[in-house]
Parts: C-alpha cells; structure tokens; sequence
C-alpha cells in the first residue's frame, strides 16, 4: 500500500478516546459561540470542529444536549468562581 493511504473502514479519528473527542467538540462549540452568538446553527458549530453535523449531533443527542453540557460547563465554573470569592 503506498505510503498516505488508508484501506476503507472506520474513518480517521474514529479510534480516539471518545472523552478526549467530546471535550474537543465541546471546545469547538465554545469558540463557535464566541464567534458567531447565541445564535450559532449546528453546521457552524460542526463546521469549527472539523466534523459533520452527524457528528456533532450524535455525540450530544442534538443541539438541546450539546447546549445543556455547555451550560453545566460553564455552571461549574462559574460556581467555583463564586466559591473561591
């Protein structure tokens, strides 16, 4: 096989620790927010991640679960902000 190829099956990345993936989607979803608002569609967020949008949306079952982990992210930190005051 010449050097750079790869025999059909699972695709590139698919063999990643799947908790490494999801923090690195939800880093992705993060920068997509800051980039384009509240607003930010789906196909944007997969789009800054590298990923199709069947991706994303089976990672978190859609686009209500990836905003509930965002929010619980940022819930916590927030919480540990306050605490530490």
């Amino acid at each position: 096989m010449a050097a750079g190829t790869r025999p059909p099956g699972r695709p590139r990345g698919a063999g990643r620790d799947p908790e490494a993936r999801r923090a690195a989607l939800l880093e992705a979803a993060e920068a997509a927010i800051r980039h384009h608002g509240p607003d930010v569609s789906m196909e944007q967020i997969a789009e800054r991640a590298e990923v199709s949008k069947a991706t994303l949306c089976d990672n978190f079952d859609g686009k209500a679960g990836l905003t509930e982990l965002l929010l619980e992210r940022y819930g916590t930190r927030l919480l540990g902000t306050f605490a530490a005051s």
